[in-house]
């Protein structure tokens, strides 16, 4: 008999990933003609190489500290790559850039679909609609900028949907099918010819970058569901530089997570062994400079040898000295800046005359880039924008800063605004930017980028407004990360302790955590104090009491949770509220299983799937559908319960819910399961995992990798039932359920009975 478990649906996810193996670059070698990499040919070989023979994705981390040539690698097998006909994609990491290198790679890629189109006369099949803002207002999410959209706010965040997702779903889904569409962008430039993608500076990503690389590497992108062909993966070799200098890293963990997958290859850069030496110095490019500074006299050479090295500031220094004043002021304001920009951009910022003659390049510090058909600048390496800003007067750095303030509100978006505005000291300026530039993010897909944005007011504000607090519980919420969340939740609630909606905001943060006792201690407290005051809102009240039997119905206290679950649901629909009333009742539903009383349970789930149905709330229709399978499945009615699942299944994609569309799939596993169509579970179950690894529960991943630890089990094959058992103990960590560990437990135990042990 198989103990294959099914999953209630609930509104529960965090973000996290496990890799998908691939194959590290061959190391044999590719020597071409001689490189401007002198001492680096091998590093060079093998990046060719890989570049010559990319069969699926691919991520490969050139690594070392500042001055090893990472750089300049990078900029040879762009060359080298373009020489041989391949296509290259580049874009530079900056922080607090909601994805910024890939504006940058998502324009190349578009330029380059449309040249093949023109050229083969053929339309383009790929779809730019995942590729818009979240407010649908711009073809690409990076062209959704602050001064348009003024307005504005993130208490959207808060807002109820439509379909009846709740913020965080809504939000996940969104940031899904903007991944996908990048995905399915990248497949189809790869069907021409798979590309070369470069990513500069690496460690000064923003977390959105490193969320969407890990995602296309990992094999995320074969769950697409759009573009050509998504059973084939994305043939892209990904190449990124990263300094490994002490402190250069500004997002450890998820940089340590994504060099950790099985399809991301480390290439450290160290200094020069003696054969490298020996080329560097024997190179034409060594050659002329040392001729042109010694003349070729062997005294000269001497005294060249015997001197002290420039430092980075140093020979800086000498390249800004010789500029002329006009462009050593663009230079400047490109340092303070610290992202691309025109020249006329540059020239406000630095308060000069605007001459487009200008040729910043010739600075050897800079040099082009070309972002939504405008040509701009930017610096070649970040430590030496780093040292051209440290060489600015403190006094004029501060005038760029003020100026570059009303240049970005204007031009690019208020997160940069903020960030000039802080430099400044004008806190006041820089609380409203920080509203309406979290609004920005949010719209872009990046809400923990919009979060980080607030902390750093908060963290220089001595008191920092309440409106930019409450938009923090939002954001850290939305983005999954519950516990930030209740540092704010609980300082506001400190500030106003009588306040019914700030201790329910605390109740329900503690409620998402798994802290239960706290939570209802919270959530009581701010039932009675709504019912104490007249003006509190309704649905607020409902919400607490939903709340309280979500908690109590998880403690196992189901009589008291079915009491709150019944008062929630009268005054739901007393209020006319549709979404509570389906929550309500979706609450008595799980009571009834727990209960065992699938009878009833059908009922209150149809009655809930109906309702929903008539109220258009596709989200909680889906999740009726996937609870009302399970209620069938108590009944002994397999053939209703697949029905439903499969109903739950087409339902969920219409509404893009990756949550309940994965549920739905492994329930579907698990009666085939119970009915030894072992195929088709097997099939079932890894389009389950495929799905579970974007929602990257782990909880619900580890119940997974058990039933099929319990498939194979069935199927005699006890070493892979042994392996997924391992696996779901490798996946658990310290939030996984009881339960949950329990089950994987007792598989464990029948495999060792199985094998007489």
């Amino acid at each position: 008999m198989t103990h294959a478990r099914l999953e209630l649906s609930r509104v529960e996810e965090s973000q996290d990933r496990r890799p998908v193996a691939a194959a590290p670059p061959p190391a044999s070698l590719a020597m071409g003609p001689q490189s401007n990499c002198p001492g680096r040919e091998s590093e060079l070989g093998q990046l060719e190489l890989a570049a010559k023979n990319i069969t699926r994705e691919q991520l490969i981390v050139v690594e070392g500290p500042t001055g090893m040539g990472k750089s300049r690698l990078l900029s040879e097998l762009r060359t080298r790559v373009r020489l041989d006909g391949g296509v290259v994609l580049e874009g530079r990491c900056e922080p607090g850039r909601a994805f910024g290198p890939f504006a940058e790679i998502v324009d190349r890629a578009l330029r380059f679909l449309d040249e093949v189109s023109a050229t083969r006369r053929v339309s383009p099949s790929r779809s730019l609609e995942g590729l818009g803002c979240g407010h649908g207002c711009h073809r690409l999410w990076h062209q959704h900028s602050g001064h348009q959209h003024a307005d504005v706010v993130a208490r959207t965040l808060a807002a109820d949907d439509p379909s009846g997702a709740t913020p965080e779903t809504l939000a996940f889904e969104r940031k899904m099918r903007f991944f996908d569409a990048v995905a399915a962008l990248l497949r189809e430039v790869s069907a021409v010819r798979p590309p070369l993608v470069l990513l500069h500076q690496l460690e000064r990503a923003d977390e959105g970058t490193l969320e969407l690389l890990a995602f296309l590497v990992d094999g995320g992108a074969l769950v697409a569901g759009s573009g050509p062909d998504t059973s084939q993966g994305l043939r892209a070799l990904f190449v990124s530089t990263m300094r490994s200098d002490a402190g250069a890293v500004s997002q450890g963990a998820r940089i340590a997570s994504l060099l950790g997958l099985a399809s991301c290859h480390r290439m450290t850069l160290g200094p020069l062994d003696v054969a490298g030496l020996r080329a560097y110095l024997t190179s034409d490019e060594t050659i002329a400079r040392l001729l042109a500074r010694t003349g070729g006299n062997p005294d000269v050479l001497d005294l060249l040898l015997e001197a002290e090295p420039l430092t980075q500031r140093s020979r800086v220094q000498r390249r800004l000295d010789r500029l002329d004043r006009p462009s050593r002021a663009m230079v400047d304001a490109l340092a303070v800046l610290g992202r691309p920009a025109t020249l006329e951009t540059l020239a406000r910022v630095a308060s000069v005359p605007a001459d487009l003659r200008l040729d910043l390049t010739t600075s050897e510090l800079v040099s082009r880039t070309l972002l939504d058909g405008e040509v701009r600048f930017v610096f070649e390496r970040e430590a030496q924008r780093a040292e051209v800003y440290e060489l600015i007067d403190v006094d004029a750095r501060r005038d760029m800063h003020a100026r570059a303030v009303e240049v970005c509100a204007a031009e690019f978006a208020r997160e940069d605004a903020v960030r000039h505005a802080i430099s400044t000291g004008d806190l006041e300026r820089a609380a409203a930017l920080a509203l309406a530039a979290a609004a920005v993010l949010s719209a872009r897909h990046a809400h923990t980028e919009a979060a980080a944005l607030l902390e750093s007011l908060v963290e220089v504000a001595v008191n920092a407004p309440r409106e930019i607090r409450i938009e923090l519980v939002d954001l850290h919420r939305v983005a999954g990360n519950y516990r930030a969340a209740l540092v704010h939740a609980r300082t506001l609630a400190e500030t106003a302790p009588r306040e019914a909606e700030s201790a329910a905001r605390v109740g329900h943060l503690l409620l998402v955590s798994g802290e239960l006792a706290p939570a209802q201690t919270e959530l009581s407290r701010a039932l009675a104090l709504a019912e104490s005051d007249e003006t509190t809102p309704a649905a607020l009240v409902i919400e607490v009491q939903a709340q309280l039997a979500e908690l109590l119905y998880r403690r196992g206290r189901y009589v008291e949770a079915g009491v709150w679950a019944d008062r929630a649901l009268a005054a739901a629909k007393q209020a006319g509220s549709a979404r509570l009333e389906v929550q309500a009742r979706n609450i008595l539903g799980k009571l009834a299983l727990a209960q065992k009383e699938p009878e009833h349970a059908a009922r209150l789930f149809e009655e809930n799937r109906a309702h929903a149905h008539h109220a258009g709330l596709a989200h909680l229709e889906a999740q009726a559908l996937t609870n009302l399978a399970i209620a069938h499945l108590l009944r002994n009615d397999l053939g209703a319960a697949e029905e439903q699942c499969l109903r739950a299944i087409d339902l969920a994609t219409l509404a893009s819910d990756t949550r309940d569309r994965a549920i739905a799939t492994e329930n579907l596993a698990v009666l085939a399961h119970l009915r030894r169509e072992y195929d088709r579970a097997l099939d079932h179950y890894l389009t389950a995992v495929k799905l579970l690894k974007r929602l990257g529960n782990r909880a619900m991943l580890v119940r997974l990798a058990r039933n099929l630890g319990e498939l194979y089990l069935s199927l005699g094959d006890r070493e892979r039932a042994r392996s997924f058992c391992d696996h779901a103990a490798h996946l658990a960590g310290p939030g996984t359920p009881p339960p949950v560990t329990a089950e994987r437990l007792v598989l464990r135990g029948r495999i060792e009975a199985a094998e007489g042990n």
